[in-house]
């Protein structure tokens, strides 16, 4: 049986905070649970599955740079960080 033509891509970026996507064995069981489900579903389908872990560079852009003034890039970075992961 021909399987095909669906790509699952999951992007699982680093959090500014470093919960999870650091170079540790231990990653939280939530997103063991998502990988494993999401994994097994595409194995059983026959479908393709890509993980990204980096986020789309620059992070920031000129007018969120704008917004944080005088704040460190790395805080304006950790302010954004849930708007830009949600645009990947």
């Amino acid at each position: 049986q021909e399987h095909g033509g669906v790509l699952i891509l999951q992007p699982v970026l680093m959090d500014a905070g470093g919960d999870w996507g650091k170079k540790k064995a231990d990653r939280p069981r939530w997103l063991r649970a998502i990988l494993a489900t999401n994994r097994n579903h595409a194995r059983i389908h026959g479908h393709a599955v890509i993980l990204r872990w980096n986020p789309t560079a620059p992070q920031l852009t000129a007018w969120q740079k704008r917004n944080c003034g005088k704040t460190s890039e790395k805080q304006c970075t950790k302010q954004n960080e849930r708007e830009n992961f949600n645009w990947e």
